[in-house]
């Protein structure tokens, strides 16, 4: 899956709509009072506006025009606000993430509530390990492979756990505009 999602891939026949861009910014985690734990489990289910991403998805369902969405920062290590724009004249849009099948609180009444297509893609712990250690070691999250791994097992592994033993979820949602969920 891409980490970048440049205008130009959404050339108006499929986008790509990241949960990542949903993270609860760092400011919004300061005031949680598990802060130290928030961070360090960021990433987990409750460390998501379960609220915006679900109205998005509403927006994406009517596509009364172009829609805003919002993009993941590495950079900046927090949500990149509007920085993906879905033509209302695609055709399929994906939404791809970790908890998009999760049957518990807001993601069962908000989010997937609304799928009519869900996907779930199993694929090897091993490639899960490989893929997300990189991915944290060369975001600058860990400072070593080592720690790296680490971090993978302490906290995605125990996210993935949370959503149902899912690795990846994908939502495809089809048809001439009017996205179905």
């Amino acid at each position: 899956m891409r980490t970048q999602y440049p205008e130009q891939y959404h050339d108006n026949i499929i986008a790509v709509v990241p949960m990542d861009g949903y993270h609860l910014p760092r400011i919004e985690l300061d005031k949680m009072p598990n802060r130290d734990e928030a961070y360090r489990r960021r990433g987990a289910h409750w460390t998501f506006d379960v609220k915006s991403l679900s109205n998005v998805l509403s927006q994406l369902v009517t596509m009364e025009g172009d829609v805003k969405v919002h993009g993941w920062g590495h950079e900046i290590k927090d949500p990149s606000y509007d920085a993906i724009t879905v033509s209302s004249t695609t055709k399929i849009v994906i939404i791809e993430g970790l908890y998009l099948l999760l049957e518990e609180g807001d993601w069962a009444k908000d989010i997937v509530s609304k799928a009519a297509k869900r996907i779930f893609l199993d694929i090897d712990p091993a490639i899960t390990i490989a893929r997300g250690s990189k991915r944290n070691y060369e975001a600058g999250i860990c400072q070593t492979m080592e720690d790296s791994i680490a971090r993978w097992h302490s906290n995605d592994l125990q996210n993935g756990m949370c959503s149902n033993n899912s690795k990846l979820i994908v939502i495809i949602s089809n048809f001439y505009g009017a996205i179905i969920f």
